[in-house]
């Protein structure tokens, strides 16, 4: 592993000066880094569970986060600690600031970065596929954010649905935030496969070709949204990827001509917070703006409000479950209307619309379960 800037060799540091026990949850607001990863290394070697945060948050939306936790310990960089001034923090009562010195006077305890750097601490237990790994919270752009509990079996499983292909001798360049789903569970493939990643800072889409180069990376986290249509637009026509295979959406016949000029094949998914990936397409589909079908150990159908499959060609929801237990997320923190609404008769309850067939083409966002009438719900139709 490695991260622009810092030194190698330094290992995670487990111990009592956390205040930290198994089972508890750990509050991480921090950009990607080598802190990142040993606050996240150190919490999951004494059985704690990490919450990451969106280092966008603020305010009100910072606040519902923390209060939802209910975490006693938040792992902080110095240049983000300002925004938890004057906000109602719970039951928080420490904080880790790592960064430069220089912070405000915050309204809890504060330790230094060293308690993330020494000698590691013995792991008491290995973790267990329905132990909790972490609670990564959902976007909130169309209501308060949800804390999805995601059990180790989880994070497992949606980095090897998107990032099993990775083998021993690859490099996996990271440029996503490890808050996310899709990093975090890059970043376990990675490891499950003895890969090596290099975890980028932030993302520049005019020099990502270089960037990739100069980091020695032959694997790519993935060309996600606006990221894919601008690099199909902008690179060299004449040029190569550095990479040969890569995640890619959307799936269009300007994308895919792109990635063919620059010699890399790709695949698209469906995933969101709560589920696995449970949707892939082939490699190098041509069913322009598909998400794909159901993957190996994944069952899905497509029903109406009373869980009953519709006919071939009507609108339904897509609902979801896995034949491996613990593989999904196990509902949501702090929140049981939320949790009983999503997961019923033994299926996830994605919120998505859409009509059985082929090909299913993502075409916007739902509003929050439980939050909004049907008719605002995410809607997916067959891709053509």
């Amino acid at each position: 592993m490695e991260t622009p800037g810092q030194p190698r060799g330094r290992r995670p540091r487990a111990c009592p000066d956390w205040g930290v026990k198994a089972g508890d949850r750990v509050l991480l607001f921090l950009p990607n880094g080598a802190a990142f990863l040993r606050a996240w290394f150190g919490a999951s070697t004494l059985g704690a569970v990490i919450v990451p945060l969106n280092t966008a948050l603020r305010g009100d939306m910072l606040q519902h986060a923390i209060r939802t936790a209910d975490a006693g310990v938040i792992v902080c960089h110095s240049e983000l600690a300002d925004r938890l001034v004057g906000l109602d923090v719970g039951r928080l009562e420490a904080a880790v600031l790592v960064g430069p010195d220089v912070a405000p006077e915050l309204p809890v305890g504060t330790q230094g970065e060293h308690v993330l750097l020494g000698a590691p601490a013995d792991v008491a237990a290995l973790p267990q596929p329905w132990d909790i790994a972490a609670v990564l919270f959902t976007s909130g752009t169309t209501g308060r954010a949800k804390g999805v509990i995601c059990p180790y079996g989880h994070i497992g499983a949606a980095g090897a649905a998107s990032h099993g292909y990775l083998e021993a001798g690859d490099r996996i360049y990271i440029y996503t935030p490890l808050f996310h789903t899709l990093a975090l569970g890059a970043a376990v493939a990675t490891l499950a496969s003895g890969a090596s990643m290099h975890l980028a800072p932030s993302f520049s889409a005019p020099t990502l070709w270089a960037d990739v180069e100069a980091a020695g990376c032959n694997r790519l986290v993935g060309l996600l949204s606006s990221i894919t249509s601008y690099l199909a637009a902008s690179v060299d026509p004449q040029g190569r990827a550095p990479f040969d295979f890569c995640m890619m959406s959307p799936v269009t016949p300007e994308t895919a001509a792109f990635a063919a000029r620059q010699g890399f094949s790709y695949f698209a998914a469906f995933s969101m917070t709560e589920v696995s990936v449970p949707l892939l397409t082939p490699v190098d589909g041509r069913v322009f703006g598909s998400c794909g079908r159901p993957r190996d150990g994944i069952d899905a159908r497509v029903v109406d409000a009373y869980d009953n499959e519709v006919e071939v060609g009507a609108v339904g929801e897509l609902i979801v479950r896995a034949n491996q237990p613990w593989t999904l997320n196990a509902g949501y923190l702090n929140d049981p209307a939320a949790t009983l609404a999503a997961w019923r008769n033994g299926w996830f309850h994605t919120g998505g619309r859409l009509p059985p067939g082929c090909g299913w083409q993502l075409l916007f966002r739902r509003p929050d379960q439980g939050r909004d009438p049907p008719a605002r719900r995410e809607h997916l139709i067959p891709g053509s």
